[in-house]
């Protein structure tokens, strides 16, 4: 599965994107009539779907790189997707479950369905094919959506390697985000810290990488760096991070 966003035309008011749903074996051949989608030939597609050729190509040659098989849908439609509620982007998503090795009753009764609910929908709907989509997706929103899918990775490893593997290092981490101006670490990190089920050597490596990082992104215009533990100022709460009061130590993480 990719999302991929696409450009505005100027009678567009909202943002719009494609799901492309690919087997692995489908992009070796997507420029050859022999090839297939979702692992299955074209006669096999058509079949199960109650398509036709005409519903997919206008003309030329019936290749995956041609076939119109992609609905354009507003990016807020599946960003607001729930398990309850689904979109016509999914419909291959669907296909493909329903196609799945199962009793030969069980699985013409899913097709069935499938087929009632999107054959008429996709039929109607606007579609892209996967070359008008490559002309046409806005690969500034795509860069944009990766470095968001970065940011959330690291965020979610670093607080998996804190909390459950202590002797892996996270300042590989740390550098990727202050080299990309990204902060989101903070927030783990004083989550992780103040959390009272956290363990004391976790909490105290968590407020160490909080340096860590404030420190990166100061670079050399922070001046020298130095402990807090001979600052009067930080005496008693330092005291209080030590205790085995967990109540004690978020409200200090707090201030």
């Amino acid at each position: 599965l990719q999302q991929v966003s696409l450009l505005k035309s100027t009678a567009e008011s909202v943002d719009s994107c494609c799901l492309l749903t690919l087997a692995i074996v489908d992009e070796a051949k997507q420029a050859n009539a022999d090839g297939t989608f979702l692992g299955q030939t074209w006669r096999e597609l058509l079949q199960n779907t109650g398509l036709s050729c005409e519903d997919l190509w206008e003309q030329g040659r019936y290749t995956l790189s041609s076939a119109r098989l992609f609905p354009v849908v507003p990016t807020e439609e599946l960003a607001s997707l729930t398990p309850s509620t689904s979109s016509l982007a999914l419909l291959w998503v669907d296909y493909a479950a329903a196609s799945r090795d199962e009793p030969v009753s069980a699985k013409k009764m899913k097709l069935d369905l499938w087929r009632r609910r999107w054959g008429e929908l996709f039929r109607n709907a606007q579609r892209l094919s996967l070359t008008e989509i490559s002309s046409c997706a806005d690969v500034g929103a795509e860069l944009e959506w990766q470095d968001a899918v970065a940011a959330e990775t690291n965020v979610l490893r670093t607080k998996q390697l804190l909390l459950e593997h202590g002797d892996q290092p996270i300042g590989h981490i740390l550098q990727d985000e202050v080299r990309k101006g990204r902060m989101g670490l903070l927030d783990i990190f004083d989550e992780v810290a103040s959390d009272a089920a956290t363990p004391l050597d976790v909490a105290a490596r968590a407020l160490a990488q909080i340096a860590e990082v404030l420190a990166a992104f100061a670079g050399t215009q922070g001046g020298l760096r130095s402990g807090s533990a001979r600052n009067p100022q930080w005496r008693h709460a330092l005291m209080h991070l030590a205790s085995q009061d967990p109540t004690s130590r978020k409200e200090e993480i707090g201030r």
